[in-house]
């Protein structure tokens, strides 16, 4: 088997029809690559004739992994090639249960020295549009201060682990300007939303494009001081009813640390059902 770059356009047809893969992340994938977000040379592969039997791309993450039924040697040696091409000390890598080679991805990334420091839940739904009578405002009148504001007063109860740590490493200012950042890259102004409550900045919801078909919710909080008042499931709402003016959007998907159940009984109050589970994997070298 060959591990290389895609350099054709038949092998970029085949990476963005893998049989291991969902339709959703083979969907996304061919989006980011029409779009010109991703190019032939970001995509790992590896070939063996005509067939692709692993595929990656190489980013600041290494996305898309997608294994199909191969040796397990095999699919270490295509992970510690990708891990050496992208020259990151810090590594992170998202597995969802519902690729049909789901325990081969996670032996390998085990056998590749990655460990398991997050699980998650993937809850989805269709988008519909909820009246909203709550003093919602986006990202075109609020400044971006506010919403990083908001997002450090949001740390001490928050439960999703990555988010605590990251406040850990960098301290929460500098986590906060990096976690918005993050969330709204390359996204319409309109996809963040800060709730007031007699003028005073109560929550907040992104939402981030996965691809024509879907969007994700990329963060949710509501500032302790307005907690216990259903304000979160405004809050979801309101991102629903966003998604739900675009016509070719026909899921919503919400990703949930399993510890954080606060939010947790934000999504399930509306409407959003399990649809599988995610194992956040991280290597440093």
């Amino acid at each position: 088997m060959e591990i290389k770059i895609v350099s054709t356009k038949d092998e970029l047809f085949a990476v963005c029809h893998m049989a291991a893969s969902s339709n959703a992340q083979n969907e996304a994938l061919s989006e980011e690559f029409h779009r010109g977000s991703l190019n032939m040379e970001d995509c790992l592969i590896l070939k063996e004739g005509q067939r692709i039997y692993g595929r990656i791309i190489l980013n600041r993450y290494l996305t898309y992994l997608t294994l199909e039924k191969i040796p397990v040697e095999r699919a270490v040696g295509f992970l510690k090639e990708a891990c050496n091409r992208i020259h990151e000390k810090h590594i992170v890598i998202h597995l969802y249960s519902d690729k049909s080679n789901h325990e081969l991805v996670k032996t390998s990334l085990l056998l590749s020295d990655f460990v398991i420091t997050q699980e998650k839940e993937s809850y989805i739904r269709q988008p519909y549009a909820y009246p909203i009578k709550a003093d919602l405002r986006d990202g075109r009148d609020v400044e971006d201060t506010l919403f990083i504001e908001m997002i450090q007063a949001c740390y001490e109860q928050n439960q999703d682990r990555s988010i605590r740590k990251d406040a850990i490493r960098y301290g929460r200012y500098k986590a906060a300007v990096k976690l918005f950042t993050e969330l709204i890259e390359q996204e319409p102004l309109t996809y963040r939303q800060m709730l007031f409550v007699n003028g005073t900045p109560a929550g907040i919801v992104f939402l981030n494009t996965s691809s024509e078909k879907y969007r994700g919710i990329g963060y949710l909080a509501v500032h302790p001081a307005f907690r216990a008042q259903g304000l979160g499931k405004v809050l979801l709402q309101a991102a629903c009813a966003l998604a739900a003016k675009e016509k070719s959007v026909s899921t919503i998907i919400g990703d949930i640390d399993v510890r954080n159940a606060y939010i947790r009984d934000i999504v399930q109050a509306c409407a959003f059902e399990l649809s599988c589970q995610e194992l956040v994997f991280e290597k440093n070298s």
